[in-house]
């Protein structure tokens, strides 16, 4: 899901954040709510097509490709490691939108 979202995006998209070279040579450091953000965004799509995708298997073969457990960890790893910390961080989630 990671690539398809690289290849949706495209690189130089994806790969935006952390430490910056600018055209000129100076080295920017990317803000940390920025790269929270960032990183949020990316998860939230993720999360999104991982469970459209064992919906999707659900329908069609009357079973997840995934298991419940790994269903489970995956939404707790986006709500632990990105949600509740943009949350903590005052960044209103609901007004960040994927491109």
């Amino acid at each position: 899901m990671h690539f398809e979202d690289f290849l949706r995006r495209g690189k130089e998209n994806y790969l935006r954040g952390g430490t910056r070279r600018l055209k000129n040579g100076r080295i920017v450091e990317v803000p940390k709510r920025d790269e929270l953000i960032r990183s949020y965004l990316r998860e939230k799509y993720v999360l999104e097509k991982v469970l459209e995708e064992q919906a999707n298997w659900v329908e069609k073969f009357g079973k997840g490709r995934w298991a419940d457990e790994e269903i489970e960890a995956s939404i707790n790893y986006f709500y632990n490691d990105y949600y509740f910390k943009c949350l903590k961080a005052n960044i209103d989630v609901t007004k960040l939108i994927l491109k």
